[in-house]
């Protein structure tokens, strides 16, 4: 199985900074991807769309203001202030051949795209339920992978071997001694051992989302 990026509250576009650069491309891409994402049958896993520093891909490009542009008409980009793309899901801006426009601060942005899965987690998971959720990753990767080396955009595809946990602030786990954390992430592999177990997993916080983990 090889394969390979929602935060919430949105960016107010007022802003006295000058804007520095424009990022265009076109809306295909992004919409191939959501109707992968729409056909399956996912309660979490999705693909999120994000705006990063080119010379930081860590760093989230700072979005001053976004449009969806076609040849007739003009729609305003929502987005998020973790550089995150909020973007419809419309077959007729598809047939419109339409391009998302972002002015940013950033000099130079690229875009991302990160198969996550996002919910209203708490600080304490199952083992069975965090095995569901590594087999809807899974499940949407292999759905997606047609797609990576034929549209624009591509990944390197490792093998997924586990999940990734990320938090708001730093966290850890509490009385388990198998899961790796470090700084904002805590990571783990995960087996079928873990499938319908009820053994549970305590954290110091509540998950933000969750992420492939790919082994190096």
């Amino acid at each position: 199985m090889n394969k390979h990026f929602i935060s919430i509250a949105l960016l107010s576009c007022a802003s006295f900074a000058s804007v520095s650069a424009e990022f265009a491309v076109s809306y295909d891409g992004f919409y191939d991807r959501m109707k992968v994402v729409n056909k399956g049958d996912y309660l979490q896993a999705q693909v999120g769309f994000y705006l990063v520093d080119a010379n930081q891909p860590k760093v989230a490009c700072d979005i001053a203001s976004g449009k969806i542009v076609t040849e007739k008409t003009e729609q305003p980009l929502s987005f998020t202030s973790s550089g995150q793309l909020l973007l419809p899901f419309e077959q007729q801006l598809d047939k419109d051949k339409a391009v998302v426009v972002a002015q940013t601060r950033t000099n130079q942005c690229q875009l991302n795209m990160q198969l996550e899965a996002i919910d209203a987690y708490q600080p304490a998971f199952t083992k069975g339920a965090l095995f569901n959720t590594y087999t809807e990753l899974n499940d949407l990767m292999d759905d997606l992978s047609g797609f990576f080396m034929t549209k624009v955009f591509s990944f390197l595809m490792p093998s997924m071997t586990g999940i990734t946990l990320e938090f708001a602030q730093p966290a850890h786990v509490i009385d388990n001694t198998d899961w790796l954390c470090e700084g904002l992430r805590c990571r783990i592999t995960i087996n079928d051992q873990w499938q319908d177990s009820q053994e549970t997993v305590h954290f110091s916080a509540a998950p933000i989302r969750i992420l492939p983990y790919f082994e190096q």
